[in-house]
């Protein structure tokens, strides 16, 4: 995994006072399925930095001058006398502002397997009497993941040192990682870090051909309808529901009238399937 950014670089010069504002957080939505690989959903996003130098400068001055002559000669007298002054002065303030964009992103890569069928003990693939690939039960066929990026805070540093790493393992392992972490911990400085996290929204897997005693309901009906994961499911129902899928109610509405239409079979199962639904698009309950 990589982050990549671009960016605008500014200076500001002489006695001017510069004062700027940037952060960022971002927040990408994957999904990775066996029939159609890994793609992202929201890939990029961008943020504003603001920037402002502004100065004020005042000058003033000022002459003055007095001048007395006289002299005298053959009874005769003369005298000048001279008063001069100037003064003046000015003042300015000048600000400057400027604005730049910032084109921030992830790139985050996931490679599992796709290959989902049975093979006999050489190795061969296996398919049942129709033709159709064997699948093995319980492999993922389908997930659904966000990736965050977190912008730099000293609440980050806090986070990785007391929920992320193992306090018994940084403390007490002779691992090179263990090490090189007690080495660079700062915990009276908490130095400002940035922090990349994943959290799987939805997950689906083959489902055995026949229903284990302890299946629920839905598993038996959907294994009766040959359907074999709960993504098979959704891509079947999709078409008719994603347009509702705005809020609970109105997918809820939705998924009803679709099984209506489509699997009747599966219509008593219309408030775990709508739940289905609503993790695999994401919606907030």
């Amino acid at each position: 995994m990589s982050a990549e950014q671009q960016d605008s670089a500014g200076s500001t010069t002489g006695s001017a006072t510069a004062a700027g504002f940037s952060h960022r957080d971002l927040v990408n939505t994957y999904v990775w399925t066996a029939q159609g690989g890994f793609f992202a959903e929201t890939p990029e996003a961008t943020d504003a930095v603001s920037e402002t130098t502004s100065g004020s400068y005042n000058f003033t001055y000022s002459y003055g001058g007095n001048l007395d002559l006289s002299f005298g000669a053959l009874g005769l007298g003369w005298a000048f006398h001279l008063d001069a002054s100037r003064g003046g002065g000015f003042s300015t303030t000048r600000a400057k502002s400027k604005e730049s964009s910032r084109s921030f992103g992830l790139d985050v890569q996931c490679t599992p397997s796709n290959d989902l069928q049975r093979r006999d003990s050489n190795g061969k693939p296996l398919y049942d009497a129709a033709g159709k690939p064997v699948l093995v039960p319980g492999k993922v066929d389908a997930y659904r993941f966000l990736t965050f990026y977190l912008g730099e805070t000293s609440a980050n540093f806090d986070d990785f040192y007391h929920k992320v790493v193992d306090p018994t393992w940084l403390s007490g392992s002779n691992a090179p990682d263990a090490a090189a972490l007690r080495q660079t911990r700062q915990s009276s400085a908490k130095p400002p870090c940035w922090r990349v996290l994943h959290r799987v929204t939805y997950i689906s897997r083959v489902l055995a051909p026949v229903p284990p005693p302890g299946a629920s309901p839905l598993e038996r009906a959907m294994r009766t309808e040959n359907i074999a994961s709960n993504y098979e499911l959704i891509k079947r129902l999709e078409p008719y529901v994603r347009p509702a899928a705005t809020s609970s109610a109105t997918l809820a509405a939705a998924t009803r009238s679709a099984l209506a239409a489509q699997l009747p079979e599966l219509l008593p199962h219309a408030a775990e399937i709508t739940e289905y639904l609503g993790h695999y698009f994401g919606m907030e309950n």
